[in-house]
């Protein structure tokens, strides 16, 4: 299921690329910061509103503990798809998904620095693997000598902050019955997005026009279709598929999981146009393929007699990839 999750989500990267596209185009008010809160806005409230409609029994259950659990992930989370939507601007969809999958191998650094919490090592080699394949994806034949960009520098930083999501759901998030987070996590994404972006409207002159803005950017029909998408499918299927499975799951099985958004996004870029097929491409992809199999190896050797489990909440082992039962 998080295999399903990362396919999603590399869509969503040449669907955000046209709407900051397409925003520039159109001289949107306030420019690429205020198109992106926009987007994200739009993206999280319509998700969770259909959410509702689709699950409005599962709506009635969510405890008040498991909202805020939610809303405080999701907010985390709209802090990190900010500064990414930002970036794209002057960086490509695949080297968007390239750099911020480098949040993946963060999440065990972080996890030893805040919790001393061990690692096993063939999810560290895994991750060594992966991490080679993205800095071979990320690498562009003619370029000129590597220099970060304005939107490579955003995209890293919403990288760290992806890491902190990965490790707060798989720590907190078992504190939640499966699925009960989504609706507080899109609300905590939206909302204050939604609030944000209409005081800014309000009080920056330059942003004067947001509204008309908005709705000649939804009139554009390519562009409904493409946010349509991104609602329908990173946004309500990949959240609820996040905050569903990932909890069931190690922090550093997740992120080692998570290590093929970005094959997926560069696929979904490479047929959308915004990207073109390399070398690197193809050699990175197979590093990352072969991560994720090096570190489910040992799983698939012993057979499903015995099944990873973790100890009670707020235990370091909850980080690990040790199985603490049978």
């Amino acid at each position: 299921m998080l295999v399903l999750a990362t396919i999603v989500w590399g869509l969503s990267f040449p669907l955000i690329k046209d709407w900051m596209q397409e925003a520039d185009r159109q001289a949107f008010p306030g420019g690429a910061p205020q198109a992106a809160l926009s987007l994200i806005a739009l993206r999280m409230l319509s998700g969770a509103i259909l959410i509702s409609l689709l699950f409005p029994r599962k709506l009635g259950h969510i405890s008040g503990k498991e909202f805020a659990i939610g809303f405080a992930i999701g907010f985390i989370n709209s802090l990190a798809n900010l500064l990414q939507v930002w970036g794209m601007q002057d960086t490509s969809p695949a080297l968007s998904a390239f750099f911020t999958s480098l949040g993946s191998p963060l999440v065990p650094v972080l996890s030893f620095i805040l919790f001393r919490s061990a690692v096993a090592r063939l999810t560290l080699l895994g991750l060594a693997f992966g991490t080679a394949g993205v800095l071979v994806l990320s690498l562009q034949p003619g370029d000129e000598p590597i220099a970060l960009r304005r939107g490579d520098v955003l995209t890293l930083l919403s990288a760290f902050l992806f890491a902190v999501v990965i490790i707060s759901l798989s720590r907190w998030g078992k504190h939640a019955r499966p699925g009960h987070l989504v609706i507080g996590m899109l609300a905590g994404g939206g909302v204050p997005a939604m609030l944000l972006a209409t005081v800014i409207s309000i009080t920056v002159p330059a942003c004067a026009g947001w509204a008309p803005a908005m709705a000649n950017m939804l009139g554009t029909p390519l562009v409904l279709l493409d946010v349509a998408l991104l609602v329908f499918l990173p946004t309500v299927m990949g959240t609820y598929l996040l905050t569903t499975y990932q909890p069931q799951v190690t922090a550093s099985r997740a992120a080692l999981i998570y290590l093929l958004e970005p094959l997926f996004g560069a696929m979904a870029s490479l047929a959308w146009g915004h990207d073109k097929l390399s070398l690197s491409l193809i050699i990175g992809g197979t590093l990352i393929l072969g991560g994720n199999l090096l570190a489910e190896l040992p799983a698939m050797l012993r057979g499903r007699s015995r099944q990873p489990t973790v100890s009670a909440l707020g235990e370091a082992s909850a980080l690990t990839d040790e199985p603490n039962g049978s």
